[in-house]
């Protein structure tokens, strides 16, 4: 039985083909650098080198693929994630907003129900989407927020 090995070209130490990433299109088809050293490289070298480059091109990147990103984060189709933004035409189904808008989704099950702002969303999720309580709040707006004359003390 045979144990392929190769030398690290960073630390120069001999190790077995499975501490090297395969890399395609190289003459070796192993990276020239183990795998603890290229972490060590990407965390210490790469980043710093390339943080705003990174962060423009990863912007730039959910902003051309915003169904595909999100799809992906939600576990759903592109198709499903364009219809929920038709059907509520581009903005809140709660206040009407187009801006800052996210899926609405539950936490327990994964499914993506809607789209609302960041606020509505939010505030459901403060609600712990608790329709009674939603209910509650509404009516406590309704009676004492309106009408700052009937707040009492």
């Amino acid at each position: 039985m045979f144990i392929y090995v190769l030398i690290c070209n960073t630390c120069k130490e001999l190790k077995t083909f499975d501490k090297f990433s395969k890399k395609n299109g190289s003459k070796r088809a192993y990276s020239h650098r183990c795998k603890v050293c290229h972490n060590d490289y990407v965390r210490n070298v790469w980043y710093k080198n390339n943080c705003e480059s990174q962060r423009t091109a990863t912007k730039k990147y959910k902003a051309d693929n915003k169904f595909k990103v999100l799809s992906k984060k939600y576990n759903t189709t592109e198709a499903v994630i364009k219809k929920l933004f038709k059907n509520s035409n581009n903005s809140c189904e709660v206040c009407g907003t187009g801006h800052n808008l996210c899926v609405d989704h539950c936490h327990t099950s994964g499914v993506v129900r809607g789209i609302l702002c960041k606020s509505c969303n939010t505030s459901l999720g403060m609600l712990r989407e608790d329709s009674d309580r939603i209910l509650k709040l509404a009516e406590y707006a309704k009676t004492k927020c309106s009408n700052p004359d009937t707040a009492t003390i």
